[in-house]
């Protein structure tokens, strides 16, 4: 028994010793979409932001790397803020962030998320980035953003806002 216990730790050692990716370049983007006033808090309500130009080629350029040195793209984080002012979000109780193939090519991902909104939540909403490739989806020309939103209750103002968010994409491994 010992034996294969010993085995064991032997086994999970070498596995970890396995070479991290090395992060090669991040790419920030950013754009912008209106809440209107108004909204219920029983539907999802989502916001579609189309034809942004992707920045991945450019940014690999910038950097030394072509598409075939990438191994992957992953998102990394992303906010929501104001754009002239910072609003309130404790009305937001969820939010998801969907990337689209305006080609169809390709089925949307979700690729930043936030669950766990606290109700007295003040300042920009900070989401966190999933484990989805998105490589293939941004070596295309343009993407198109899905932004889902729930609410707490009905929206009462016109919010402005500023999506800002982040990639990284690693070596081949």
């Amino acid at each position: 028994m010992k034996y294969l216990a010993g085995s064991l730790c032997f086994l999970f050692f070498l596995i970890g010793c396995r070479d991290n990716p090395q992060e090669l370049f991040s790419i920030t983007n950013e754009a912008e979409f209106t809440v209107p006033a108004g909204l219920d808090n029983i539907n999802t309500h989502i916001f579609v932001i189309n034809n942004l130009p992707s920045t991945l080629d450019a940014g690999a350029a910038q950097n030394g790397f072509s598409l075939e040195q990438i191994a992957r793209v992953n998102s990394s984080t992303a906010e929501i803020r104001g754009t002239f002012e910072m609003p309130n979000y404790s009305n937001v109780l969820r939010v998801a962030v969907n990337l689209i193939d305006p080609t169809g090519e390709f089925p949307k991902r979700e690729i930043y998320f936030q669950e766990a909104i606290q109700i007295n939540h003040e300042g920009p909403l900070q989401l966190f980035g999933s484990l989805s490739d998105v490589k293939d989806l941004l070596s295309k020309e343009t993407h198109s953003i899905e932004i889902e939103l729930t609410f707490r209750s009905p929206t009462t103002q016109t919010l402005e806002n500023r999506f800002i968010y982040n990639f990284v994409a690693f070596d081949n491994e």
